[in-house]
């Protein structure tokens, strides 16, 4: 589905609507070696590090 955006200046484009609403946005620091496994952990799945993270933690949060 696409949403059609104007700006204040009139310039008018379409843009296709997320299908994920994450509200709410978490800020942390982790180890330069932790990032890089991540980094190639998502490399390799062709996702982002914040799917992974998020997945990561929803599976934690479901077993608890």
């Amino acid at each position: 589905m696409k949403q059609t955006i104007t700006r204040c200046d009139g310039i008018t484009y379409e843009r296709k609507i997320k299908s994920n609403n994450y509200n709410k946005i978490i800020s942390l620091r982790i180890n330069l070696d932790v990032y890089k496994k991540l980094e190639q952990l998502a490399t390799d799945s062709n996702t982002s590090i914040g799917d992974i993270i998020r997945v990561a933690v929803k599976n934690f949060i479901e077993e608890v």
